[in-house]
């Protein structure tokens, strides 16, 4: 300890810093929703939340990794009764959507990777007529909802909001 500063007394060393980061390889950027809306967990290659330190890595992931961090932290001052469950929602953090544009270690639920488009996609409310067998001469409206993407409906996507 140096005698000449009162302070360094204070100073927290690298081994306190990082004593409740993990030291993971390879990290991912997990997006899943639940009731509530998408969420982003940092989770490892076997899907397991991991807890790292953004001072391990560079570039984009870094970035996101710290936002990450500072979220963490302010929210850990705070009781959310509607969210219990301490999830990362996007509808609440939408600064993040582009940052996670350009990482590249992005995937979803089932640990497939993900990848942003770029273009206009266009949500469709498709409304048909049709019978019951039920109920004689009801009038019923089906309702399908598509994502078209250049020219192309997709079906597997999912909506989320607050």
């Amino acid at each position: 300890m140096n005698p000449t500063n009162v302070f360094e007394f204070f100073r927290k060393t690298n081994e306190q810093t990082k004593a409740k980061a993990q030291n993971v390889e390879n990290i991912f950027l997990q997006l899943d929703f639940d009731t509530y809306g998408a969420f982003l967990r940092v989770v490892d290659k076997s899907g397991s939340q991991v807890e790292v330190s953004y001072l391990s890595y560079g570039g984009a992931l870094r970035h996101v990794l710290r936002l990450v961090e500072e979220i963490q932290e302010r929210n850990s001052f705070l009781i959310d009764w509607e969210k219990p469950n301490d999830e990362l929602y996007l509808a609440e953090h939408e600064h993040l959507l582009e940052q996670l544009r350009r990482c590249d270690n992005l995937i979803d639920g089932t640990l497939s990777p993900l990848v942003f488009l770029d273009g206009d996609a266009k949500l469709k409310l498709d409304l048909a007529k049709t019978g019951s067998e039920k109920i004689p001469n009801a009038n019923i409206i089906k309702s399908t909802l598509l994502l078209e993407w250049n020219g192309e409906n997709l079906e597997n996507f999912k909506i989320s909001y607050r």
